[in-house]
């Protein structure tokens, strides 16, 4: 699924406001991986499991 949306985008381009929105998700990742001193994800039942780990 992850490879379709990929090739979707790498072909139609994306909308403008993608990349801040991607950069603002990072932005709260890293904050709430301070703040718990681990990286979120790790306490978060099958997120790994259930991502596509390459692009995390």
């Amino acid at each position: 699924m992850e490879k379709m949306l990929i090739d979707v985008a790498l072909r139609h381009g994306l909308p403008d406001f993608t990349i801040d929105k991607w950069k603002a998700f990072l932005g709260l990742k890293k904050y709430f991986d301070k703040l718990c001193d681990c990286d979120i994800y790790t306490l978060l039942p099958n997120v790994i499991e259930n991502s596509c780990e390459s692009l995390l």
